[in-house]
């Protein structure tokens, strides 16, 4: 930054700027109901991966020099060049996580009964029922849930109620379906009542792109490892002296 030119900066950094704000109207398009600022900060998230990913590629000459040349550029850069690299875009993926999670969840709790369909964040989920199972040191009571979209079926979920008989205590649970664009989280709690045992109390959450957050801070991690593995940064404790050279030392 004490030789960056602004001007120079700014010039190389327009394409970036531009695919930010696609996909900042990308988003917006696909959810017109989302919060203003949200949409916004998909677009600086982007603008901070795109931008640290110019930088690498201006220094190896990607795309001005010959292919061999940009890769032997590319070996020679130092390990915490590489470290920083990777930490930004940590950051930037975090980021979108954080977003998406908080920004577009979604959650649903309702009484069910055998047959209750629910819909949400684009998922039909079916309630079928809820059966007894025995664990090895507990009792459950598990449901089965068949999830759907667009009519075609995607997974079948079982949440638990556990029942500890020998500590007397009880606990939720929650059966999760992870991927890329989203966690679907379920649980159940007790009937609605004791005359009502068909009916239980069920929670559905969904939050997407909350494993990217998990991703950014993995790259995050593995980039400061990068950069304290690289030579430059370590730095050599000094040796005590044993008593014999010491005495030497004294000596001459």
């Amino acid at each position: 930054w004490k030789r960056a030119d602004l001007r120079g900066v700014l010039s190389r950094l327009k394409w970036v700027a531009g695919v930010s704000l696609l996909v900042a109207l990308l988003v917006w398009y696909l959810d017109t109901g989302g919060p203003a600022l949200a949409v916004v900060s998909i677009g600086l998230a982007v603008w901070l991966l795109g931008a640290v990913l110019t930088e690498w590629a201006s220094r190896i000459k990607l795309g001005e020099a010959p292919l061999a040349e940009s890769l032997r550029r590319a070996r020679s850069l130092p390990r915490s060049h590489y470290g920083m690299v990777v930490a930004h875009a940590g950051l930037a993926v975090c980021m979108i996580g954080f977003i998406g999670s908080s920004a577009w969840k979604s959650e649903v709790v309702t009484f069910a009964e055998p047959g209750t369909q629910i819909e949400i964040a684009g998922f039909d989920v079916r309630f079928d029922g809820v059966e007894q199972l025995r664990g090895p040191n507990y009792l459950s009571r598990a449901a089965t849930l068949t999830v759907f979209r667009d009519g075609a079926y995607v997974t079948t979920l079982q949440p638990e109620r556990r029942a500890y008989l020998v500590a007397g205590t009880s606990t939720t649970e929650s059966a999760i379906r992870t991927t890329l664009a989203g966690d679907l989280y379920a649980s159940i709690s007790e009937p609605a009542a004791e005359s009502e045992q068909s009916k239980w109390t069920l929670r559905i959450l969904y939050e997407p792109l909350v494993v990217w957050i998990w991703i950014g801070s993995g790259l995050l991690a593995f980039g400061g490892v990068l950069s304290l593995s690289d030579r430059r940064l370590r730095v050599g404790a000094p040796r005590k002296r044993t008593g014999q050279s010491s005495v030497a030392v004294a000596a001459e």
